[in-house]
């Protein structure tokens, strides 16, 4: 199974700056087993949000960047089957009955963030990034967790 419908969706954000670097986050807990992987910021879509209203909410809350930060923001209209490295089980509830269900991936919507010449980072590392920080996109290549899915969203 896919979570194609599922409330909690993830947004991915494409964050770029005036010098045209991408912004990227390395967790924590990668970090902790040594690991120099990044990933691009996002999270989930609440129950009832819009995709650009969680855009705007996790941006926020995972990297500290405010709506009056952004210079332009737009939904690609795309999305990309994100793919487990193991299946998770997952219950959902169908016609009053609970399922139990093996889930392989998720669908993920890409948003593109164009921040303006005077945003400067409010944080290097927050909560659950041990580093936050801009790379040009051949750095990002090289420490991507999944580099083939750049080809998707370098634009």
């Amino acid at each position: 199974m896919i979570l194609d419908n599922c409330a909690r969706q993830p947004v991915i954000c494409y964050i770029t700056n005036a010098d045209n670097e991408v912004l990227a986050v390395k967790l924590i807990k990668d970090a902790d087993k040594g690991k120099d992987v990044y990933y691009l910021p996002g999270g989930g879509i609440e129950p009832g949000e819009s995709i650009l209203d969680a855009t705007y909410r996790e941006l926020k809350e995972e990297v500290k960047i405010e709506q009056s930060d952004i210079l332009e923001i737009s939904d690609s209209k795309e999305s990309f089957l994100q793919e487990f490295s193991e299946p998770i089980e997952a219950t959902f509830e169908n016609d009053g009955e609970k399922v139990l269900v093996k889930v392989i991936g998720q669908r993920r919507h890409i948003i593109f963030v164009k921040l303006g010449p005077e945003f400067k980072l409010k944080a290097t590392s927050y909560d659950e990034f041990s580093d936050i920080k801009f790379m040009n996109k051949d750095e990002l290549k090289l420490k991507f967790k999944k580099p083939e899915q750049l080809e998707l969203l370098c634009p």
